[in-house]
């Protein structure tokens, strides 16, 4: 396996400016997943480091090789497509055998690789099948199994389960992080699922516009967002965001006033708080606890040991995510009150976006 490295890349289509001076660096055996919005520049990206597309400027390097005047099957990466990309008249066998074929591997070999891609992703028993005969994540697996017999530097997923249902969606989450640990292999990942990428990532890069807008573990994207696309995109239910005042170290905004401490110049700010971490009084330590705020509560969603709560704050709306233990003090059309949790908390400059530590 191999660490990529992405140096200055810039990739136009005409006039259009598709990807803004990136650098990335996704180390050797880690699973980094690209996320954003449609249009993000995601994909592009993936194609750029496949050899797909050609850049623009700068340098594409796979371990220690410059890759970026190659072709793609000079690159010894993988690639697994969104529509699984495979032969119809082919059976499994022969899929996932197809590229081992072009290339004179030997026969012995290729049913060596064949047989243990075929086990690995329980798909031993349908290798006679043809496509047309699998389910939809069977032939998905199919696709990861003619990636696997290749032995790439690296493994290349451009949003491979987006066509499957939701349950079989997380079953196969689960299987392919169990391969990538089985395998030790360097992944890259992409999605617009914001979801998908915190379960699946061990690192995630965020991207907006064609440019990075922040790269980290999980956790880090989470609970340290960069700036407030990143606190708005990744989350569900969406972080609020409350505008306001920094006044004296207060946040302060005309239904709000929460005591901070900051040593930060007054100015215009954003106030954001995840669902989450929006409690009934009494449900939170009082050193945690802001002062109560009273919102209107407008429904109540129940999702079994949960509920989403959409409020509202005078003309703000806001969402909390409440205990079913606790919804005997909540009901619809009847005024709350709440208190947010200040150990998650969240400012950011108003003007720039940018989070204030």
């Amino acid at each position: 396996m191999a660490d990529i490295r992405l140096k200055q890349i810039e990739k136009y289509f005409g006039d259009v400016h598709v990807v803004k001076g990136l650098n990335l660096h996704i180390e050797d055996g880690s699973f980094t997943v690209l996320v954003g919005p449609s249009g993000c520049g995601k994909t592009t990206t993936l194609r750029l480091i496949a050899g797909l597309e050609t850049v623009s400027s700068g340098k594409i390097y796979i371990g220690d090789q410059d890759v970026t005047g190659l072709e793609p099957k000079d690159r010894n990466v993988a690639m697994v497509f969104q529509n699984y990309a495979l032969y119809p008249h082919m059976s499994v066998y022969d899929n996932i055998a197809f590229g081992l074929q072009a290339r004179k591997v030997d026969r012995k070999e290729i049913d060596r690789r064949v047989q243990r891609a075929a086990a690995m992703l329980g798909i031993g028993n349908l290798l006679k099948r043809k496509p047309r005969q699998l389910s939809g994540g069977q032939q998905q697996r199919v696709a990861i199994g003619r990636a696997i017999v290749r032995n790439p530097n690296a493994f290349l997923f451009d949003e491979p389960l987006s066509n499957l249902d939701a349950k079989l969606r997380v079953e196969m989450r689960t299987e392919l992080l169990k391969l990538h640990r089985e395998l030790d292999a360097t992944a890259v990942y992409v999605t617009h699922d914001q979801e998908e990428a915190m379960t699946m990532g061990d690192q995630i890069v965020v991207m907006q516009g064609g440019v990075i807008q922040q790269q980290g573990t999980p956790r880090e994207i989470y609970f340290q967002p960069e700036n407030l696309f990143v606190a708005g995109f990744i989350g569900s239910p969406a972080m609020n965001m409350l505008a306001g005042r920094l006044e004296n170290g207060d946040f302060v905004s005309p239904h709000i006033r929460i005591p901070l401490g900051l040593q930060e110049p007054d100015g215009e700010v954003i106030l954001g708080v995840r669902p989450e971490d929006i409690h009934l009084p009494n449900s939170l330590s009082n050193r945690r606890a802001t002062p109560p705020i009273t919102a209107q509560v407008e429904v109540i969603e129940l999702l079994g040991s949960r509920a989403i709560v959409p409020l509202r704050l005078g003309e703000q709306a806001i969402k909390a995510v409440i205990e079913e233990r606790f919804l005997h003090r909540v009901q619809e059309g009847a005024p709350v009150q709440l208190v947010f949790d200040r150990e998650r908390l969240h400012l950011f400059n108003a003007a720039t976006g940018k989070r204030i530590s």
